[in-house]
């Protein structure tokens, strides 16, 4: 039987999550912090990043790169979609920029270190497509392990 299970280190979010989830059994919730997941290897087929890695620091999106690889199956696949830096023509890049300044400032560093460039060595042995959206706001990247 396949489930899905769900992490995040905030204990709140997972409150939430189960209130809205209810009784829904093959969803399983873990505290976890991503960084440092209390995992075997290879535990996964797949795992998503999704909006993630813009809360983190450089090293910790490093270290939160390297242990998704780490709990993925050699054949499995790593989904990733978060911020980007957009194109300079895309009308929303000059507020979006100054939002994320306050909001969520780890952000732009996606703007300077993007995702693919900034993975641990074990993730770039991985084949990896890449694709951006709206203009460059949001890029996803798939990276399979071999």
């Amino acid at each position: 039987m396949e489930r899905l299970d769900v992490m995040d280190v905030l204990p709140v979010q997972l409150v939430n999550l189960r209130a809205k989830l209810g009784a829904y059994s093959r969803v399983q919730i873990l505290h976890q912090d991503a960084a440092a997941m209390a995992l075997s290897m290879a535990r996964y087929d797949q795992a998503a990043l999704v909006f993630l890695l813009h809360e983190q620091p450089l090293p910790i999106r490093s270290r939160t790169l390297a242990e998704a690889r780490r709990v993925v199956r050699p054949g499995g696949k790593i989904v990733i979609v978060d911020h980007h830096a957009p194109r300079s023509w895309q009308p929303l890049r000059a507020p979006l920029g100054a939002l994320l300044r306050m909001l969520a400032p780890y952000s732009l560093a996606l703007w300077r270190h993007p995702i693919k460039i900034s993975m641990p060595l074990q993730a770039q042995r991985c084949d990896i497509r890449w694709e951006t959206f709206f203009g460059g706001m949001y890029q996803k990247l798939v990276l399979q392990r071999s």
